[in-house]
């Protein structure tokens, strides 16, 4: 949409999202005799991308270890026995887990910083024993203290098996 100074078409309220060069501020800095320097932020576009393809059977209170399928950025890092390593920063954790229900007809899994589970991420669903489940969830995590060590936990009673799982980290800022 082209701007005008009518006011038609500049006046039309805030929207999400507000593009940062709009009539507005055009339109203010023509008024201000000023010339209006916006800088964008800069992007760390530090991410990974890590998957369970063969099935696994995850003892309680241990780690789900998946294979990095894409990593990108100096801000994570990954070894081989389910552990993330995140540089300080802003990032959205997400994970999606199938498996079996265990024994106990429960199926629970949460995100651990520095052995400490993270509140909000705690997933647990109740069927019957051997049904098929998928369980899944999103977190903003702000790691304050560098090189922050990510695990992906059983945090059920019983042993559980994952047959395929996604889990993505992104750094947003």
């Amino acid at each position: 949409m082209p701007c005008n100074l009518n006011f038609n078409q500049c006046n039309l309220g805030c929207s999400f999202p507000r593009p940062i060069f709009n009539c507005c501020s055009r339109f203010i800095s023509i008024l201000n005799q000023s010339n209006i320097e916006v800088i964008n932020p800069t992007i760390d576009t530090s991410f990974a991308i890590s998957t369970v393809t063969t099935p696994q059977t995850v003892a309680t209170n241990a780690n789900l270890i998946p294979v990095v399928a894409l990593n990108q950025g100096s801000s994570i890092s990954f070894d081989n026995f389910g552990t993330y390593s995140l540089s300080t920063g802003r990032y959205l954790i997400s994970f999606n887990i199938n498996g079996v229900y265990a024994n106990n007809g429960s199926y629970s899994f949460a995100v651990f910083e520095n052995e400490s589970q993270i509140a909000g991420s705690a997933v647990t669903s109740t069927g019957t024993a051997g049904n098929a489940v998928s369980i899944s969830n999103s977190i903003f995590l702000d790691v304050t203290l560098a090189n922050a060590l990510i695990n992906f936990k059983n945090i059920n009673t019983d042993s559980q098996v994952v047959n395929s799982a996604t889990i993505s980290i992104q750094k947003i800022n």
